[in-house]
């Protein structure tokens, strides 16, 4: 006699119901597997289906940031409790107080941190200055109190994996690698490629849009695909003004489909973050995203992902992000400079097979919820 599947569901009031590491890597590896039955939580107002095995949840969209931490919230735990899961995985730090009381009722519990959140909260512009340390030690406290009460934290990089370990509690990474079927349509020849550069993410001050769009004024005919959305009005209106703005082909959001023609039509990707506290330690995706597209690289130069990807794998040029005219630099080496460029292409997507690949992580996410069971 065959046991019944357990209930899974994964909880979010933030991200997208397609979001790659919740949807896409997460729910749909675990759907896979015969003893899992696999739900998804969302408040993206796109209603509730089914999709690919996993039935989807829609508590409805959220009026403002209060109404998503507050309102949404409460609509998301009582779904969770009307589905009677088994295990129930949290995907934002503004829904641990949800993971207590689902733990408190005998479930079991993870949080999945992507970020490093009481660091993060440094560098938000919506809240004041002068209250973001306060409120940055509040969360520290109330993190680790909750967190110490649930199954284990899943870490989105090692670096945060260690600072969960280091207050005693139970953590593992599972990175966000790529899934590296995704790149396989990327067939555009280099030579047919035109004088373009992209750029794919949140596009902020501290993630260097500015330095970036300073680096075209000096570069000849060389345009930036600017893919994302600005953090903030104000930051937008600055760089509209700037003179760089004139080679811009601000795309805005696009769909996984639309990005992957961007990266068809672009020579080269840029992740060129300032080196915060939050950044230093971090591995961004869209690095991963660039190898896996057959795209070289201008990166920040941080050690950190030296001694991760570029010492073995040579596919990026490597500048300080506080200066536009080392980005300027690097990109015209790169685009004018076809044989440097075809060899990056080809330690790229060398490092995608051989090891930055979501193969990898999926291991260690089942692992995680057998040791559950």
């Amino acid at each position: 006699m065959t046991s019944k599947p357990l209930k899974i569901a994964h909880l979010t009031s933030v991200h997208k119901r397609f979001d790659t590491r919740i949807f896409k890597k997460q729910c749909i590896s675990l759907s896979r597997k015969d003893n899992y039955d696999v739900s998804l939580i969302v408040a993206d107002g796109l209603g509730s289906t089914k999709h690919k095995n996993i039935n989807i949840y829609d508590v409805g969209p959220s009026k403002n940031r209060f109404d998503r931490i507050f309102i949404s919230a409460k609509k998301i735990y009582l779904k969770a409790l009307d589905l009677d899961c088994d295990i129930y995985h949290l995907h934002d730090p503004e829904l641990l107080n949800i993971g207590l009381k689902l733990k408190n009722k005998g479930k079991k519990v993870i949080f999945d941190s992507h970020e490093d959140v009481s660091e993060d909260i440094m560098i938000k512009d919506w809240i004041p200055f002068y209250i973001r340390k306060l409120i940055s030690l509040i969360y520290y406290a109330l993190e680790k109190y909750i967190c110490k009460q649930l199954d284990f934290v899943i870490s989105a990089t090692p670096y945060i994996c260690n600072k969960f370990q280091e207050r005693g509690i139970m953590s593992i990474d599972i990175k966000n690698y790529p899934i590296k079927e995704d790149f396989i349509y990327q067939k555009t020849n280099w030579n047919e490629k035109k004088d373009e550069i992209c750029y794919v993410g949140e596009i902020s001050k501290e993630r260097g849009i500015i330095e970036i769009i300073e680096s075209l004024e000096g570069l000849k005919n060389i345009r930036l695909n600017l893919v994302g959305s600005f953090s903030d009005l104000n930051l937008k209106n600055r760089c509209q003004k700037m003179k760089g703005w004139s080679k811009v082909n601000e795309l805005g959001f696009l769909s996984k489909k639309e990005i992957n023609k961007v990266f068809n039509n672009s020579k080269l990707g840029i992740v060129t973050l300032h080196p915060t506290k939050t950044y230093l330690p971090s591995i961004p995706v869209k690095i991963f995203e660039y190898m896996a597209a057959g795209l070289p690289i201008v990166c920040s130069n941080f050690d950190y992902w030296d001694e991760l990807i570029f010492k073995k794998y040579k596919c990026a040029v490597k500048v300080d992000p506080l200066s536009s005219l080392e980005i300027a630099a690097a990109v015209e080496l790169l685009i004018y400079s076809d044989i440097d460029s075809k060899k990056m292409i080809e330690e790229g997507t060398r490092a995608i097979k051989e090891t930055f690949n979501w193969k990898l992580e999926e291991k260690k996410l089942y692992d995680a919820y057998n040791s559950l069971n």
